[in-house]
């Protein structure tokens, strides 16, 4: 069973919040410690100590990503985007990839037809790469069909 639980409700230490890779890769560290203190003692196997195989299996199971789905809240999504949270939200059901990380975002974001003006300047160096890239495309298929490029593609491919 997959427990849902919004980014937001991490703990904090040291005043900043823990996200799911730290906590993966907190008890990676205590397994490692599990199995050297298997080593030190002489087991063949983390099985010939019950208490250090529980353990270790428990570590297992309480990695992240087979026990919890976090979800990022419409806050932090607004901030790390410079978006609203009611851009958010519409993005949501417009079918925006938030889940699947900023890369994917950016591509989404960067094949509609209106953004708001925060979010473009944000990311316009990586807007700029894309439009580049497409005018190469566009400029490659003018001439593989022997048509004339169009000046704002030679601009762009150029410039």
């Amino acid at each position: 069973m997959k427990c849902v639980i919004p980014e937001s409700a991490w703990p904090r230490v040291a005043g900043k919040q823990v996200d799911s890779q730290s906590w993966d890769a907190a008890l990676d560290v205590v397994q490692k410690s599990l199995i050297e203190i298997a080593v030190a003692n002489k087991l063949n196997s983390l099985e010939d100590d019950p208490l250090i195989a529980e353990a270790f299996r428990q570590c297992d199971e309480l990695q992240a990503n087979k026990y919890l789905t976090v979800v990022r809240t419409n806050s932090d999504l607004a901030k790390k985007y410079a978006i609203s949270p009611r851009t958010v939200t519409n993005w949501r059901k417009k079918g925006c990839p938030f889940d699947k990380g900023q890369w994917q975002v950016i591509d989404w974001m960067f094949a509609r037809p209106y953004l708001p003006q925060s979010a473009k300047q944000k990311f316009a160096d990586q807007f700029w790469r894309r439009s580049r890239r497409a005018a190469r495309d566009i400029r490659a298929v003018c001439l593989v069909i022997n048509q004339p490029v169009p000046d704002v593609i030679r601009e762009l491919c150029e410039g």
